[in-house]
């Protein structure tokens, strides 16, 4: 198949794609006239467009599919990196997860000096937050006469001191330097 582009208007898509600006992307790629009318005629041009629209999708998320992602990490769970070894200690297994589709979940790895590894996944409590403020369930109900003991306030308050008990421990954990687990924040 015959390449339909220039090298320069090949030049002009990848420098686009990198600034978003198509002034700019035309002075890169090297268009000789006015960077700002060279870039306005190249993307008036549809294939272009086009082109640039197919590059963009490839490493663009849609809402939908970050809020499928955010919710993923709120129901992330340690069972998906465990396994129990032939004496019946727990093990993480990386290969599990993985198999599992669950890698993105990691936060963090740790290895410590006898080997041993620990797995931190990434915060749910966070996520639930970002689903909550994108649902905006609680700004729906705030102020309308919401009873406090109903379901909903409920939720509401469990989330909030979750968060705030979180942000307490990391400030413990970095005052004291100690490790989250000694930081005496009881964990939930």
């Amino acid at each position: 198949m015959k390449n339909k582009y220039t090298k320069r208007q090949q030049l002009f898509v990848e420098h686009y794609l990198t600034c978003l600006n198509a002034s700019e992307a035309a002075r890169r790629a090297g268009y000789k006239r006015k960077a700002n009318v060279a870039g306005s005629d190249l993307l008036s041009n549809p294939e272009i467009r086009l082109r640039i629209h197919e590059e963009l999708k490839k490493v663009t998320v849609s809402a939908d599919e970050a809020v499928a992602r955010i919710s993923a990490i709120a129901k992330g769970s340690m069972e998906y990196f465990i396994t129990f070894n032939n004496e019946g200690k727990p093990c993480v297994d990386l290969k599990k997860a993985k198999e599992n589709h669950k890698l993105f979940l990691i936060k963090k790895i740790r290895i410590s000096n006898d080997g041993e590894m620990t797995v931190e996944l990434l915060d749910s409590i966070k996520a639930m937050e970002l689903i909550i403020k994108h649902s905006g369930i609680f700004d729906k109900f705030s102020g309308n006469g919401v009873p406090e003991d109903s379901p909903l306030t409920r939720i509401k308050k469990f989330v909030e001191e979750q968060s705030a008990k979180a942000k307490l421990k990391k400030l413990k954990h970095k005052k004291n330097n100690l490790p989250a687990e000694q930081s005496g924040v009881p964990e939930h």
